[in-house]
């Protein structure tokens, strides 16, 4: 577990390094962490937590410097693994348009997308799954 630690810290560390962490929110189960540090250890916060790190990215974001992440989270070792991500929620929208009321939910988040991310996941969608282009494209 320590070692999870230090690359939390690390990644902290190359991010502010590149001057974008204050623009950054850390987000999911990486902030009971420091719940439990700012908290005094409170029982009702839980130590299970998953090991990868997310971040929330303010919309409209406030990153004024272009920092390659990819890069940077390579330095450290990590492998960028951006096809496997982009298959699993490929799948995972395709199960989810399988269902009524996912796939209404669905649509649903891809209309609240800012309209350049839909072109975009458009774009993407067209090559990788041309059933679930069609699903969101009507």
């Amino acid at each position: 577990m320590e070692e999870r630690y230090k690359l939390l810290l690390a990644v902290l560390r190359e991010l502010s390094n590149a001057e974008v962490l204050d623009d950054l929110v850390l987000a999911g189960s990486w902030c009971q962490f420091y719940y439990r540090i700012l908290f005094d250890e409170a029982p009702e916060i839980p130590l299970i937590r998953t090991t990868d790190i997310d971040f929330l990215v303010p919309n409209p974001s406030k990153i004024k410097k272009s920092v390659d992440v990819a890069k940077l989270l390579n330095s450290l070792g990590f492998d960028n693994e951006k096809d496997k991500d982009l298959m699993a929620a490929k799948n995972i929208g395709e199960l989810c348009m399988r269902f009524e009321n996912h796939g209404n939910r669905l649509k649903s988040i891809f209309s609240e997308m800012p309209k350049r991310w839909q072109k975009q996941t458009l774009i993407v969608l067209k090559k990788i799954s041309p059933e679930l282009y069609s699903f969101l494209h009507d």
